[in-house]
């Protein structure tokens, strides 16, 4: 006769129980926020990865994001108007960079482009949405590398004398006002974050594990 299988040893049970626990740890995972810093690599990731300007970002965004560990919504939405904004004002953005490795070019690494045009795109097009406060924490991700940008950026004659010229070979000189006026909206709150570049190596961390609100 065979021996009677108790309850707890059965393995389809055992399987069921193991299926369960897998499944409720994956939907918590797709529910959390990614760190400021990660959700920042990944839009470097996206935008050095899309070469093919004809190629639909939505697309490249379901090829690339998961191995970007972008499973929250939030997080997912976000990734993917970086990627489709820098590209859709791709000209006023690269203008803006050349500009900035001319006269910041002794400050800054040519493989950070990438993080200097998403953050410039961030700042130009998309702060208000953003919020300044969100903005900080992905300049606190990586502060030391950012703090030539910020100081470029929020200089009303450098933006006058080194990158009007070349935007308005691109855009109409109403466009390029106001963007440059909306910019300078930010210039009080700037100015703080700058100042507050000698923060903690601690408080940095913590500010970098920090997700987006």
């Amino acid at each position: 006769m065979d021996k009677e299988v108790s309850g707890n040893s059965d393995p389809c049970l055992t399987f069921v129980e193991h299926q369960r626990s897998y499944n409720a740890s994956k939907c918590k995972n797709k529910k959390k926020r990614m760190s400021a810093r990660a959700l920042l690599d990944a839009c470097q990731k996206l935008l050095e990865s899309f070469t093919d300007r004809a190629d639909a970002s939505d697309d490249h965004c379901a090829v690339v994001l998961p191995s970007s560990n972008a499973m929250h919504p939030s997080d997912v939405l976000f990734v993917k108007q970086v990627l489709c904004g820098c590209c859709r004002y791709k000209g006023l953005l690269d203008a803006f960079i050349s500009k900035l490795y001319s006269h910041k070019g002794a400050h800054l690494q040519p493989q950070d482009k990438n993080l200097y045009i998403v953050l410039a795109y961030l700042i130009f097009i998309h702060l208000e949405e953003l919020t300044f406060p969100n903005f900080r924490k992905l300049v606190f991700s990586h502060a030391q590398k950012v703090l030539p940008l910020l100081q470029f950026i929020f200089n009303f004659e450098e933006l006058i004398e080194h990158c009007k010229v070349a935007w308005l070979k691109i855009y109409d000189i109403k466009y390029i006002e106001d963007l440059i006026c909306q910019v300078f909206k930010w210039l009080p709150d700037a100015t703080e974050l700058m100042k507050r570049k000698n923060l903690s190596k601690l408080n940095l961390l913590q500010y970098a594990r920090m997700g987006l609100h």
